[in-house]
């Protein structure tokens, strides 16, 4: 009986040691992100007033252009930082801690589709150095309302950085013209698909799309130009608009709408001019169908040669249950 007894306070021990494991392996803890000093007193000295009016928009005037896109992420933050950080959270690949299975899927894509790969690649070398500061100066935006508001932080994802923001134009910018679509449709294959370049082109019309008019001041009572901008875009998330007036004393004059966590007026206008883009179906995307060798399953025909096939390991977080998750 004794034997019995000690052997079952063994297994107890055990069981319990193997449960406080698993819980300190898996729990996700609250985060917590802190700028350093010098970091908050640069974040401090940008040169910038947001007024707001009536309707809450935010009117953002810097010093510099530097100066405005810091006080517009700031505002934006203060707006809508739940969709600024989800959009971050995407980019770091920490999806599958807030969503779950979904999430990770996406965190999937962004390493398949080696989006960092090719911000590292590019950014010094096709973006001028204004525009990387401009860059920085928004992430610091971002960085400083985090640093200030601890309890809306959700993920271990800061600091933003200037390559963050470039990501995400990079990840969102295909989607714009069907990529997602198409890699759905091959991930749901379930036997080789028949393809040809004689296959007729799909002109199926759509009951999508976005608008955008124009109008001549030779058409118009007041012989001035009208410019509506309608496009289709949701009420909330990534591709939502944010409306905004930015200024700065180096020549920025622009209202209009930004998706969030973007430096810059998308659609709007200045002093001179109006701009509008509408999303339609460019034939950007094609499919290639590898011929596999007969008796190696990882290498490929390319012309007349057999190459290998790269392979490449990734480490996915996954929210399990509650505040617990796995790799």
């Amino acid at each position: 009986m004794k034997q019995y007894f000690k052997h079952n306070i063994i297994m107890a021990i055990i069981v319990t040691g193997i449960i406080f494991t698993l819980f300190f392996s898996c729990w996700l803890p609250k985060e917590f992100y802190s700028l350093l000093s010098e970091q908050t007193k640069k974040a401090e000295n940008y040169n910038v007033t947001i007024y707001r009016d009536t309707w809450g928009v935010p009117h953002i005037f810097g010093q510099s252009d530097e100066d405005a896109a810091f006080g517009l992420a700031y505002a934006n933050s203060e707006d809508d930082f739940k969709n600024i950080q989800d959009v971050i959270i995407t980019l770091k690949q920490k999806s599958g801690l807030i969503h779950g299975r979904d999430g990770a899927i996406t965190d999937f894509f962004i390493s398949w589709l080696r989006i960092y790969n090719t911000v590292d690649q590019y950014y010094e070398s096709q973006l001028s150095e204004k525009v990387r500061s401009i860059l920085e100066a928004y992430a610091t935006g971002i960085n400083y309302y985090a640093h200030l508001h601890n309890d809306e932080i959700l993920a271990d994802v800061f600091p933003v950085q200037g390559k963050d923001i470039v990501a995400g134009f990079v990840f969102r910018t295909p989607m714009f013209f069907g990529l997602d679509s198409i890699l759905e449709s091959l991930f749901n294959l379930t036997e080789k698909p028949k393809l040809s370049s004689h296959l007729p082109a799909n002109n199926t019309s759509r009951h999508i799309g976005s608008n955008g008019f124009a109008v001549s001041p030779k058409r118009t009572a007041n012989k001035e130009t009208f410019l509506a901008i309608n496009s289709h875009q949701p009420w909330d998330g990534p591709i939502a608009w944010y409306e905004a007036h930015i200024h700065s004393e180096e020549g920025w004059n622009m209202s209009g709408g930004l998706f969030p966590g973007s430096p810059i007026i998308f659609v709007g206008h200045n002093d001179s001019l109006g701009w509008v883009h509408t999303v339609n179906a460019p034939d950007l995307i094609d499919t290639y169908i590898l011929e596999m060798h007969p008796d190696n399953s990882l290498l490929y025909r390319f012309d007349d040669q057999w190459l290998e096939l790269e392979k490449e390991i990734v480490s996915i977080k996954i929210k399990i249950f509650g505040l617990f998750n796995w790799t």
